[in-house]
């Protein structure tokens, strides 16, 4: 979990960058200023950038919130696989995670010989103590991603949901989803999207969303750290 950890840091600081510098476009006297040969010029911020700016932070954060989420999952599956974990040894919650991603590439209206073909091959591998292994595509995040999604995510794999900062980081992630698919689909411009959001409200946003994803990565590191993906 420690490169997880570290990655998740290292982006953190790209966010922090970035927020540093649009509270910095945001004063009123800001300009952009263009070193000549001779001479520097000064010339103002256009009104609309700021707007801009302020919409492209919910792009920087949630992309930290799909990255977080997803080198976390990849890396409780590494752990399983890393561990030699089998049908036997892993709890309830695991073996309804791999049996469900075994069936899932199943098409709709597969026929009847397929289905049992698929059964039967899942029983083989039961029997067989084939290593238990959870696809990274079973568990898309792409665009979905907020609280109620996390929470779906921790009860499939038997680690605990976030509690020290549920109810204000759910609603600050659900925002974050929300506006950036607004931005994904067309649905708002950049100019509009934020248009009266202050700095303060940004950065009140970025900060629980830090922290309920420090708390997400604690609790997947505690979870692999006591393998309580095993059967107890």
């Amino acid at each position: 979990m420690q490169n997880v950890r570290d990655e998740f840091e290292r982006r953190e600081k790209e966010v922090n960058v970035f927020f540093k510098f649009l509270r910095q476009t945001l004063e009123t006297d800001a300009k952009l200023i263009f070193e000549g040969k001779k001479t520097w010029k000064r010339r103002p911020i256009d009104v609309s950038l700021p707007k801009i700016l302020k919409s492209s932070a919910y792009l920087v954060l949630y992309n930290l919130v799909e990255s977080t989420v997803t080198l976390a999952l990849a890396r409780l599956n590494g752990a399983m696989s890393e561990d030699g974990l089998t049908y036997a040894d892993a709890d309830e919650c695991i073996r309804k995670l791999w049996v469900d991603s075994c069936l899932k590439d199943l098409a709709a209206g597969a026929d009847h010989g397929t289905y049992l073909e698929v059964v039967r091959k899942l029983a083989q591998d039961v029997q067989d103590g084939q290593i238990v292994e959870i696809p990274a595509k079973f568990s898309p995040v792409s665009g979905n991603l907020d609280a109620r999604k996390m929470r779906e995510l921790a009860g499939a794999y038997g680690f605990p949901e976030n509690t020290l900062t549920a109810k204000r980081g759910s609603e600050k992630l659900r925002l974050v989803k929300e506006r950036r698919n607004d931005l994904a689909h067309g649905d708002k411009s950049f100019a509009e999207l934020s248009a009266d959001d202050t700095i303060e409200d940004l950065e009140k946003t970025k900060n629980h969303v830090l922290a309920y994803l420090r708390e997400f990565l604690r609790h997947v590191r505690v979870h692999v750290e006591q393998q309580g993906y095993r059967a107890s």
